[in-house]
């Protein structure tokens, strides 16, 4: 299920984040109580970034394929922007990619050509997003990006001293199947 095969992650910006900033610690759980995440607040510490590029091998120009007459990275943004989560915003080096934010009035940062990937993408958008303490990574090619595992991403903050964490999904593909993802554990 295309739903459920999903690619998010978490990074921290190696500050970390204090009581009253995110929430509160609850004691019983030994987990942060998100207060204020799908709500409007005076600090903000998570920004979600949709790194968002035109040079796929597989698929090149993929981000600009339509559905339903939209691009996919519209799709993407819209339904981040939809779960209120946190401020978003489309990491590009496109400024094909930039006049569909535009368009749409998605907000956007440019970023260098050289990034190899989103995570260098998202690495980037950290440095001149200071002001934020977590970077949520959405792939820009996830028009069904799922809810639930945007939220179990944000519910860990705090739960371990890591500044990298990945969601996963056990999958069927072979090993050698290129176009699926996948982590060794």
């Amino acid at each position: 299920n295309f739903a459920e095969r999903h690619q998010a992650g978490l990074v921290s910006h190696g500050r970390g984040a204090v009581a009253g900033e995110v929430g509160d610690w609850n004691v019983n759980s030994n987990r942060w109580r998100l207060a204020g995440l799908r709500t409007a607040s005076k600090q903000h510490c998570v920004l979600t970034v949709i790194p968002a590029r035109l040079a796929s091998v597989r698929f090149p120009e993929k981000l600009l394929a339509e559905i339903h007459g939209k691009p996919i990275i519209y799709w993407v943004s819209k339904r981040v922007q939809e779960f209120e989560l946190s401020e978003f915003v489309v990491a590009t080096d496109s400024s094909r990619i930039a006049d569909v934010c535009k368009e749409f009035s998605f907000p956007y940062i440019m970023t260098s050509p050289s990034c190899r990937n989103g995570t260098e993408r998202v690495f980037e958008v950290s440095q001149k997003r200071s002001d934020f303490s977590y970077f949520l990574n959405v792939q820009g090619d996830e028009p069904l990006v799922n809810l639930s595992v945007l939220e179990s991403m944000l519910s860990t903050i705090g739960d371990e001293d890591h500044s990298f964490k990945v969601a996963i999904t056990e999958t069927n593909s072979e090993p050698n199947d290129t176009s699926e993802a996948k982590v060794a554990i």
